[in-house]
């Protein structure tokens, strides 16, 4: 293997059969121009890096009628490169089925019809993702929607964030429906709970049914400071089985017996709601954008939609 600071690789995209490997040991710093010659447009050209002796991860999927992708600094830092040909490419179409949707446009509206708009508690607005995004604090800001039963998950769910940390110490949490907050005491009648947390730069997500069943995952590597990194979790209506999703690629899957979840607590956003027998805690610091919650589990593909459009590719 050779370190590069520049390559340009070149190859015609109908010729992969199998998984290309390229042999190429980058560095933080190097620049990669892929370019094909054009292929079925129900085709996608997938592009994955192996980071030491960890599996292939997937970083982006580009559409080859395009015919080139730069891999930039912060998709690099692999001992090897892998192209491979996806069929039946349907990577660009991007779910329209929200139940919910926050732009954070210089408010906390729901873009959907539903109207479940937000409240906002001492968040301001920044430059975001893409326009602009709700900044919070750590300590005081936080955004909720009302008790309501609008967000219990009867049934399939998934929630879709985009995450800008401005610290990763503690626990802070993302997105939070905690039906325990509301009661005093909890008990067995009030366990429903879902969450998208951040543990000292871990993300996760937990969700556990009425009867106190749980399944929680934790991703394996820390977030980076003051970037956009992409969260999912879905709980799937069927199976029932969660997944967590950071940047497009499945970080876990929990194989418990979730059940029904039901309740009437808030929705919290950068905060978990507890009153009565606590107080609320778990401030996020950073910001938020693009939130957004479907009655059903997104599938692979539409997170991976979700990700490139938020991404730019």
């Amino acid at each position: 293997m050779r370190t590069v600071a520049l390559a340009i690789l070149t190859f015609v995209s109908a010729t992969i059969c199998e998984p290309l490997e390229l042999g190429i040991q980058v560095s933080s710093d190097s620049t990669i121009l892929l370019t094909w010659e054009s292929a079925s447009a129900s085709t996608c050209i997938d592009i994955y890096r192996q980071v030491g002796v960890n599996p292939y991860e997937w970083i982006s999927s580009v559409a080859p009628t395009i015919n080139s992708y730069t891999l930039s600094s912060n998709q690099l830092g692999a001992t090897l490169l892998k192209i491979q040909l996806s069929e039946d490419c349907d990577l660009f179409n991007i779910p329209s089925d929200a139940y919910a949707a926050y732009s954070f446009e210089g408010n906390t509206e729901d873009s959907t019809g539903n109207l479940f708009h937000l409240s906002n508690y001492n968040c301001s607005y920044i430059d975001g993702l893409t326009g602009q995004a709700v900044a919070l604090n750590g300590e005081s800001s936080y955004l909720e929607r009302p008790t309501y039963p609008h967000f219990d998950p009867s049934n399939g769910w998934t929630i879709s964030v985009w995450v800008k940390a401005e610290s990763l110490e503690g626990q802070q949490f993302i997105a939070s429906w905690y039906n325990c907050g509301i009661v005093n005491p909890c008990n067995n009648q009030s366990l429903s709970m879902y969450h998208i947390p951040i543990n000292n730069g871990f993300p996760g997500w937990v969700v556990r049914d009425s009867g106190g069943e749980h399944v929680g995952i934790s991703h394996d590597e820390t977030i980076p400071l003051e970037e956009w990194t992409h969260l999912v979790g879905t709980l799937d209506g069927v199976d029932r089985n969660t997944r967590l999703y950071v940047n497009g690629n499945i970080s876990g899957q929990g194989q418990g017996d979730i059940g029904g979840l039901s309740g009437s607590a808030p929705l919290s956003i950068g905060r978990v709601y507890i009153q009565g027998w606590g107080t609320p805690n778990g401030y996020f610091h950073g910001a938020i954008d693009e939130l957004k919650f479907f009655t059903r589990a997104l599938t692979l593909v539409e997170v991976r939609s979700l990700y490139l459009q938020g991404s730019g590719g």
